[in-house]
């Protein structure tokens, strides 16, 4: 017969059954009896169908293991962003028991990367954090999973609410930056309206003599944007290839919009500036989504490749 207790130090119920050396104890994950209680029927159900066996593993074990299987059966690049996500989590709740995480974990965790990191990124990291309880439900290691979307919402990014960085503004910034890296990525920015990861790893394949080229690392969704003249004497080519390169010229550009004008904004802002300037001199919206690289059919973007070169006179004006 099964049995559901606190353990000293620890504000959960335990669920224990079987003997000696089959003994298995789990945390409920609940510190209210009557909740406990309803687990432990569902635990009873797994022990009595021969599924309830495994020993439990602590949040980094678990994710160590879960990456393991990852790694052998998704592709390389998913898996390194998986690994990425799972990482701050793994670090702040590695030495506590998987099945000990609950809900206030995973809304704890939402709270302190939404002020570190972007909407979308800490929806990204919510989805992996769902995905590795799915995987722990599928190995009968946890119940329920507490990143689930019913109960911990994401981040509504159906409008994005970033605002772009005043023209008048970068420009001058780009005028008084003397860091070569600084000014070429920050004008790549505001010239083309390129993320930072690929602003900072173009290759000489990318920059043709008229046009800049380049697969949007993001969607894999090929981009050509005309080059502007502002441009043509700046060294282009794997400028910052590493993440934390990329993250000091952001760092700097924080710093000089706050000394200069108290603006608080980041890299990815110049992009809105690019597709506002262009709003602002009329080119139609599909044609700023091609230059931005938005995903559309391939009909729609082959059309739009051929009708590149009209949009040189826009880009120059910005």
């Amino acid at each position: 017969m099964s049995t559901v207790k606190k353990r000293p130090g620890s504000k959960y119920y335990w669920y224990t059954t079987g003997t000696p050396p089959n003994r298995i104890r789990l945390s409920t994950g609940q510190t209210n009896i009557h909740v406990a209680k309803i687990k432990q029927k569902e635990l009873d159900q797994l022990y009595e169908t021969g599924r309830l066996s495994v020993v439990p593993k602590t949040v980094k074990g678990f994710i160590d293991s879960y990456l393991d299987w990852h790694q052998e059966n998704k592709k390389p690049e998913w898996h390194k962003r998986v690994q990425q996500g799972l990482t701050t989590f793994s670090k702040l709740y590695g030495n506590i028991l998987i099945t000990d995480v609950n809900i206030d974990h995973i809304s704890d965790y939402k709270k302190l990367r939404s002020k570190e990191r972007a909407r979308n990124t800490v929806n990204h990291e919510l989805s992996m954090l769902s995905g590795l309880f799915k995987y722990a439900q599928m190995r009968k290691m946890v119940i329920s999973n507490p990143a689930d979307s019913y109960f911990i919402s994401r981040h509504d990014t159906s409008e994005d609410q970033r605002d772009p960085i005043p023209l008048d503004m970068i420009k001058e910034i780009i005028k008084l930056t003397d860091n070569p890296r600084d000014k070429a990525m920050l004008s790549l920015s505001l010239y083309t309206g390129i993320r930072a990861a690929d602003a900072g790893t173009l290759t000489k394949d990318n920059i043709k003599d008229g046009f800049i080229e380049w697969k949007q690392g993001k969607v894999s969704k090929p981009v050509i944007v005309p080059k502007h003249p502002i441009l043509a004497d700046m060294d282009l080519v794997n400028i910052a290839p590493k993440k934390r390169q990329r993250g000091h010229v952001t760092q700097r550009l924080q710093e000089k919009l706050m000394d200069l004008y108290q603006y608080e904004s980041d890299f990815h802002s110049i992009r809105h500036t690019f597709a506002t300037r262009l709003a602002d001199l009329e080119l139609d919206h599909i044609y700023i989504k091609f230059l931005l690289g938005h995903k559309m059919d391939d009909i729609t973007w082959r059309y739009m490749h051929k009708r590149v070169e009209t949009f040189r006179p826009y880009v120059y004006a910005i």
